[in-house]
């Protein structure tokens, strides 16, 4: 009926039920080992105030069905960040296997002066490369487009901003000069 302190190790044979809140260990040396499946859904007692993982020490890989990131109209912070470090992986793959919708789309809904998807390739480097490829790879896919723009204003279709000479195309149709 009190209080309950074991100086020691505790082996239980059978299940283990707990009322109320449960601290487990009480310093970042200790550690806390499953060798079992969780059986239940991991919720945050306050939302958004709980991380997993911290900047040096990371999980090494997660394995979902599926992920849903909303942040917050007062997050302050970028919802999803990847940083890719690794100078011989790629930093995102998407293989999907979709046959009548999207495999990425992007809405873009309130968007006033920044773009809906910006492209920044930053390096020096002068090896020739594409810093966007669009590639159809199955010669038998004959009523697929390489690339399709709609316009649905005045604003212009294609756009063309190129500062060196050479392969410049500008494409405006009621765009004023």
């Amino acid at each position: 009926g009190e209080n309950l302190n074991v100086h020691g190790n505790i082996h239980a044979n059978g299940n283990i039920s707990a009322d109320g809140s449960l601290t487990l260990g009480d310093a970042g040396t200790d550690s806390i080992v499953l060798n079992a499946d969780v059986n239940s859904n991991i919720i945050p007692n306050t939302n958004g105030a709980f991380d997993i993982g911290n900047s040096t020490q990371y999980w090494s890989n997660g394995f979902f069905e599926s992920i849903k990131i909303h942040a917050n109209s007062t997050l302050a912070m970028t919802a999803l960040n990847i940083d890719s470090d690794d100078q011989d992986q790629q930093a995102l793959v998407i293989d999907g296997e979709q046959t009548t919708v999207n495999t990425f789309q992007i809405n873009s809904d309130a968007l006033t002066s920044g773009e809906a998807m910006a492209i920044i390739s930053a390096s020096s480097d002068t090896t020739a490369r594409s810093v966007v490829a669009i590639v159809n790879d199955d010669a038998a896919a004959t009523g697929a487009v390489g690339l399709t723009v709609q316009q649905d204003s005045s604003g212009g279709g294609i756009v063309v901003d190129d500062n060196l000479s050479g392969i410049g195309i500008s494409v405006d149709k009621d765009v004023p000069a």
